[in-house]
């Protein structure tokens, strides 16, 4: 009696989990989900090897990023590649037929498509012939031998070169959004500027001093342009005929999320320049014309003024020379305010003339092995809430000037700048009244 209840309850279960296999079962039939192939919920590829007429390409997912590491390790165009996943995630099949034929073009296959997903699945199938429509594609799935028939679009991505598949775009940041970079030149660091608060740059290499705005994004958004144009083939990898080994110039760039990479330039041939952007071996040609690194000296980006401020904060300003001594005054109380020089009315266009030289004072360059001569001219501003800005010009040649603020002279600017103050101030002195 009890045996036959045993056997009842294993009957029981039996039919239970066939009738779950067969309900599976239907859930993954090609023809009944009109997918070749269906996924648990939520699974991602982490692997795709596409083997066309072209050659062999293995895409593999590493940190959520798509790379190209057969034949070589190359950067991935993440769109194309994201888009073959969903693809193979949900490759749509129109009908299946009832056996393989040679005319289907399984024995030479245009592709061959393998995958593994994260949860382990592991699927391949072929890619053979246009049907006579020329509008749709024979499929094979290469464990089960099954043929079936789709539409052409849902492969068309897989019979691309290797090149196809890398990414165009030199940059692997986010080329928008660079807070920092380092330029150099046969292997020595020429300048390194980094963008303070989200928006000011400042330089921090070879010296600390604020940086040219404009200068500086002019030649970020000109990176923009940086797009591969051409992929020398792996035989025609010879770095030194490239100007490679070593390079020529280098660029070190950082985005707001903390994420940095190194773009190595080559020499120019027939208007490319060869930027390897990765892995050693991930080269590809830019327009030459779209490289200009004309102005990314330290003396062209510093831009160290420290008298610039506004007439609307000023309570005087003096200069004091060796033989005299000049104190212009404002008087806030007027709209425009009331200057004078050393006690004298003086007309508000023309100390605004010479105001306008004064705070634009700005530094040419620095000079690391400064040796300050004497003082020729100490300036200052004091301003409205009694608070101090000064600087002393001290010799430096025959052409220059160092400013000297803080007791430390390095920044230089040329006479050609002193003496147009000198100009200024003398004009503001003789329009007294």
């Amino acid at each position: 009696m009890k045996l036959g209840i045993r056997l009842g309850l294993l009957g029981l279960v039996a039919v239970v989990l066939g009738g779950v296999y067969v309900s599976l079962s239907r859930d993954t039939e090609p023809t009944t989900t009109g997918f070749l192939y269906t996924f648990p919920s939520g699974d991602r590829l982490e692997e795709m090897r596409i083997v066309n007429q072209k050659g062999s390409v293995l895409l593999a997912r590493k940190d959520g990023k798509w790379d190209i590491t057969e034949p070589g390790a190359y950067r991935a165009n993440q769109q194309k590649a994201g888009l073959m996943e969903d693809f193979l995630l949900a490759l749509p099949i129109n009908r299946q037929l009832e056996s393989a034929a040679p005319e289907y073009g399984f024995d030479d296959p245009q592709a061959t498509i393998e995958m593994t997903s994260t949860s382990g699945v592991r699927k391949a199938f072929l890619v053979g012939n246009l049907t006579a429509s020329k509008a749709q594609v024979y499929l094979k799935d290469k464990d089960s031998g099954r043929v079936f028939v789709s539409d052409l679009g849902s492969v068309t991505q897989f019979d691309g070169s290797l090149d196809a598949y890398r990414d165009k775009d030199i940059f692997s940041v986010d080329k928008h959004n660079i807070v920092e970079f380092s330029y150099f030149v046969d292997g020595e660091k020429q300048v390194t500027a980094k963008r303070a608060n989200g928006q000011d740059w400042q330089l921090t290499y070879p010296y600390e001093a604020p940086a040219r705005e404009i200068e500086i994004n002019e030649f970020l958004i000109g990176l923009r342009k940086w797009s591969a144009i051409k992929y020398p083939t792996r035989e025609q990898l010879d770095y030194k005929g490239l100007g490679l080994d070593p390079p020529r110039q280098a660029l070190e760039v950082v985005d707001a999320k903390g994420q940095g990479q190194r773009l190595e330039l080559g020499a120019e041939t027939e208007g490319l320049r060869f930027v390897r952007s990765g892995s050693e071996e991930d080269i590809a040609g830019i327009f030459a014309a779209d490289v200009n690194f004309s102005n990314l000296g330290a003396a062209d980006l510093v831009f160290f003024q420290p008298l610039k401020t506004t007439i609307g904060r000023v309570a005087s300003i003096e200069l004091t020379e060796a033989d005299k001594s000049v104190t212009f005054e404002l008087d806030h109380s007027t709209e425009p305010p009331r200057v004078t020089a050393n006690g004298k009315p003086v007309p508000y266009e023309t100390f605004v003339s010479f105001f306008v030289k004064y705070i634009g004072l700005s530094a040419d360059g620095y000079d690391a092995a400064a040796t300050p001569g004497e003082q020729t001219l100490a300036l200052k501003t004091t301003y409205l809430d009694g608070q101090t800005a000064q600087a002393r010009l001290l010799e430096r040649d025959a052409g220059s000037k160092y400013i000297q603020v803080n007791d430390q002279a390095g920044f230089y600017l040329s006479d050609d700048k002193v003496a147009l103050l000198r100009d200024r101030l003398d004009a503001a002195l003789a329009a007294e009244q």
